[in-house]
């Protein structure tokens, strides 16, 4: 039962070159109870994402908890290893990768300095890179003539949201119309924000604090602007996410 898994999509790769990277493994892992990955040094990059479930990572003599959401780097030359629960079997994305070229390009650059001096090697609640791992396993599977393409595509977009979570950005929204009326550049900044971190709140009130403005006053806005209350709205957006999940 230790090393089984309910299925293994592994993909490995001798020379799948993606801009400056060197792609060398990317995987969708389901665990069996008690599953265990094993110990070994790392020889490249790993990004691992937990989808569901809960387990433990060691990343050299640390241990961390594994839970949906939880985003992990490991580092070359690191010891890593992974336990699945036996209660709630663990599942995760992962992505291998080097770095191809001696010297990058000046927009990579900031990416390598990330992952090289930042000491963090564990993000909580990343909501935004589920989408592109779930993206570049799909292209993999169905490779056809545009499948190359989209798969440098995902590729850039993981290992770039992997280096943001690394090194917080302010969140900006995207602005339709500066014209716009200060409510309806309001609700669209709350619908913006419920569909990206969806996860993250764990109550509606907290929007106030987030928006500095009354609860009251951003609930009624939006049923005026949507047509549809706010709570209704969340609900039905957190049943498509857990639909998304299924």
């Amino acid at each position: 039962m230790l090393n089984r898994a309910k299925f293994h999509f592994d993909n490995h790769y001798s020379c799948l070159k993606v801009g400056p990277y060197k792609v060398l493994q990317i995987g969708d892992l389901s665990c069996e109870p008690g599953y265990t990955v094993g110990p070994h040094d790392q020889e490249m990059y790993e990004i691992t994402y937990v989808v569901s479930g809960l387990g433990t990572l060691h990343i050299n003599e640390k241990a961390y908890p594994m839970r949906a959401g939880d985003l992990f780097l490991n580092r070359i030359g690191e010891q890593h290893n992974i336990f699945s629960s036996w209660e709630a079997p663990v599942r995760f994305y992962y992505l291998g990768f080097m770095l191809d070229e001696p010297q990058p390009e000046e927009k990579y650059l900031k990416i390598w300095r990330v992952l090289e001096q930042s000491s963090d090697s564990v993000m909580h609640k990343v909501t935004n890179i589920q989408q592109p791992f779930a993206n570049l396993l799909g292209e993999i599977y169905c490779n056809d003539k545009f499948s190359d393409i989209l798969v440098e595509s995902y590729v850039h977009q993981i290992v770039s949201l992997c280096c943001r979570s690394l090194v917080p950005c302010p969140a900006h929204s995207y602005q339709v119309n500066e014209s716009k009326s200060s409510d309806e550049k309001l609700i669209y900044d709350v619908v913006q924000y419920l569909d990206t971190h969806m996860e993250d709140l764990e109550d509606l009130t907290e929007l106030g604090r987030i928006f500095g403005y009354s609860y009251t006053y951003i609930s009624t806005r939006f049923t005026e602007r949507m047509e549809e209350s706010l709570k209704k709205y969340y609900t039905r957006k957190r049943f498509e996410k857990a639909q998304e999940y299924l």
